[in-house]
């Protein structure tokens, strides 16, 4: 090796100076391939194909994608929206309802986030009209929801307890026995026709929403009563149109409705974007050949 620096070394100082080594030379050398950018300036690695993506989108992996409006890659490679959430020029955004981190939710309502994102109720409460508190008809005792008009234990008031000479409560009085037209449950003395935990028959409580109206569980205003829940059916994917009708897989309820958002379309039970999905490019079900990228729904 000696040798060979002796007659290295004297040529390149006779051309003027020292060689600079190529610069694809090295990045060959140390990366073992040499990668490129497409027109995008997404760079592009040598598993992504060979042909550049169209002026408008990206590459994210093997797929061209319109970055504007695509949940799975919206405004920049990965960047994945909410399950409530749409794309729209590239931002993830709320449909319906208020934006709560990656969540879209009805600060109404919501008890994790009611009236506003950091509001959170206490376990034993529900959200109405924005604030926390107990179902209507019901006060806060002691890290529980109950009603001193027939709670023996809070008859009339919290802690007030009825004792053994009168053991019952009826309409917020400890009194030792019922009368019509209240029906003894337990230790209350109640009304089944408006009582929300003995709605119709003793025991038989409403949801928290809930209120009970000629011995039935009701909701209010357009909300249907689905089990101990109140929902509208119009917004909500787990009982979209009716109750226990729920939307596959990522799909939104609209009016009703289960549907994709966006521009993506049902395939399976999953929503893809068949303008840049290789498995399902132009339609579901039609993937494109190895090595090829579906770009505006065509395999290129």
């Amino acid at each position: 090796m000696a040798g060979s620096r002796s007659v290295l070394l004297p040529f390149a100082f006779a051309l003027g100076g020292c060689l600079e080594p190529t610069p694809g030379f090295i990045e060959s050398a140390t990366s073992g391939a040499a990668s490129t950018e497409d027109d995008t300036g997404v760079e592009a690695g040598p598993d992504s194909g060979d042909a550049p993506c169209p002026t408008g989108t990206a590459r994210c992996g093997i797929e061209c994608v319109e970055l504007d409006g695509n949940e799975d890659h919206c405004g920049a490679c990965d960047g994945v929206c909410g399950t409530s959430q749409t794309c729209s020029a590239g931002v993830c955004i709320c449909e319906s309802g208020s934006q709560c981190g990656s969540d879209c939710t009805d600060l109404r309502t919501d008890p994790a986030h009611c009236g506003e994102c950091e509001g959170i109720c206490e376990p034993f409460m529900s959200c109405n009209a924005g604030a926390c508190g107990c179902p209507v008809g019901q006060t806060a005792c002691g890290g529980a929801c109950v009603d001193t008009q027939s709670d023996p234990g809070h008859c009339g008031g919290c802690s007030n307890d009825c004792g053994r000479d009168a053991p019952l409560c009826a309409e917020g009085e400890c009194v030792v026995q019922c009368a019509a037209p209240l029906t003894q449950c337990g230790g209350g003395c109640v009304g089944l026709r408006d009582e929300p935990t003995s709605c119709g028959s003793c025991m038989n409580a409403c949801g928290e929403a809930q209120a009970c109206m000629d011995g039935a569980c009701t909701c209010a205003g357009n909300r249907t009563a689905c089990g101990p829940l109140c929902v509208d059916t119009k917004d909500d994917e787990a009982h979209c149109g009716g109750c226990d009708e729920a939307c596959i897989g990522d799909q939104r309820c609209n009016s009703g409705e289960c549907s994709c958002t966006g521009n993506r379309e049902l395939c399976g039970d999953q929503c893809v974007d068949v303008r840049s999905s290789t498995l399902h490019c132009g339609e579901c079900d039609a993937p494109c050949d190895a090595g090829d990228v579906c770009s505006l729904g065509q395999c290129v």
